[in-house]
């Protein structure tokens, strides 16, 4: 990465940015512009870690979670306690179907900046333990904690909670979220076809 600089900062800014459209548009070819911001760096197992996260959400949204994991394996492995890689890596155990794996992860998010996004992480495993009005619960209070969260935080937080309410089969409570979500602003595809 070094010896690209600025090419690959721009290059890394751009991945971020058509990532970032691709959640809010449910647009796969997003995530191609990403994957091609980031060829030099796509085939490369010394990528920079910066480059592996990225490269590890591409991968996700096309379900590739094999390779996805391997790259957050490889991110963990150089900075552990990298909040990113263990919430992206907890969120593919949990769509791959390993809550216990996830629980690991989430648990590795520590510190005061980190208490929304921890409780973020353990809600959605624990709900998917089986403990969903419990998740919810808890999620609530660290919501209400958190006062100074940005407002992306806030919506995720609230994505979330929705989605454990959904499996709850709490309809009127899940449809109060989403239309809090679609409120802050920018809402993403996902939250306004939920609510649908």
């Amino acid at each position: 990465l070094a010896a690209l600089v600025p090419f690959g900062r721009r290059a890394i800014a751009l991945a971020r940015a058509a990532i970032e459209s691709g959640r809010n548009t449910a647009d796969p070819r997003l995530y191609g512009q990403a994957e091609a911001a980031l060829a030099p760096w796509w085939a490369s197992r010394s990528a920079p870690t910066e480059v592996k996260l990225l490269r590890a959400t591409i991968r996700q949204a096309f379900h590739q979670f094999d390779l996805a994991l391997a790259d957050l394996d490889a991110a963990i492995a150089a900075e552990p306690d990298n909040p990113q890689a263990r919430l992206s890596r907890a969120f593919i155990h949990l769509a791959t179907g390993a809550p216990r794996k996830a629980e690991q992860d989430c648990a590795a998010l520590t510190g005061a900046q980190l208490q929304l996004l921890q409780a973020i992480c353990a809600g959605r495993a624990e709900a998917l333990s089986g403990k969903g009005q419990e998740a919810a619960d808890q999620l609530i209070k660290a919501i209400a904690r958190e006062r100074r969260a940005s407002i992306a935080m806030k919506k995720f937080a609230l994505t979330v909670l929705a989605d454990i309410k959904t499996g709850l089969g709490d309809w009127a409570t899940t449809t109060r979220y989403y239309q809090q979500v679609i409120a802050a602003g920018s809402a993403d595809v996902a939250a306004v076809a939920a609510l649908a």
